[in-house]
């Protein structure tokens, strides 16, 4: 079942979704590895979930994001949930589930990963800082995960600020990043 599923609003939100619609995104490179999903998502109902999928709608289930009810189908919040790691080029599956008429609508998604790794092998350590630091000073170019995963302080941006936490994070200056 496809369900209903159609552009909404300013002609890009996913909108009117009914429970087991979904849709599906091609080709979707995880590179080496996400560790969670996030959402912008708005509901006048209860809302419902979104099952992130890959391989097909009743493939390898790899989180399950609950939205809740945000007083609008314009008032959009923006939910996470953790995921399995997934890596390499796979076609993704947002399978939506609810018991309301319509659900939620949804404005944008991402995958994020594992803040401070760098070289993506899903371990922060100095191999990590090396790697920030020479993007830092234009030796190599970060992209996709590794870009984000770089943007310790969520600016859109490297800096030098991203590096001294990583640093300090290493040195066990601070227990989280």
């Amino acid at each position: 079942k496809h369900g209903t599923v159609r552009k909404d609003h300013d002609d890009t939100d996913l909108g009117y979704i009914t429970d087991g619609s979904y849709v599906v995104y091609k080709n979707m490179d995880f590179e080496t590895g996400a560790q969670g999903f996030r959402v912008n998502a708005a509901s006048e109902s209860a809302g419902g979930s979104i099952e992130i999928r890959v391989g097909g709608v009743n493939g390898t289930l790899l989180g399950t994001c609950d939205i809740t009810g945000t007083d609008g189908w314009t008032k959009f919040k923006e939910f996470e949930c953790k995921t399995k790691q997934c890596t390499g080029v796979n076609d993704v599956y947002l399978v939506f589930t609810g018991t309301e008429d319509f659900l939620f609508n949804v404005a944008d998604f991402s995958f994020y990963g594992i803040k401070g790794d760098i070289n993506g092998d899903r371990v922060v350590d100095t191999f990590d800082l090396i790697l920030g630091r020479q993007a830092l000073t234009g030796k190599t170019e970060l992209a996709g995960l590794a870009k984000s995963n770089a943007d310790i302080e969520p600016d859109d941006k490297i800096a030098v600020s991203d590096m001294v936490k990583l640093q300090k994070f290493l040195l066990g200056g601070t227990k989280t990043l």
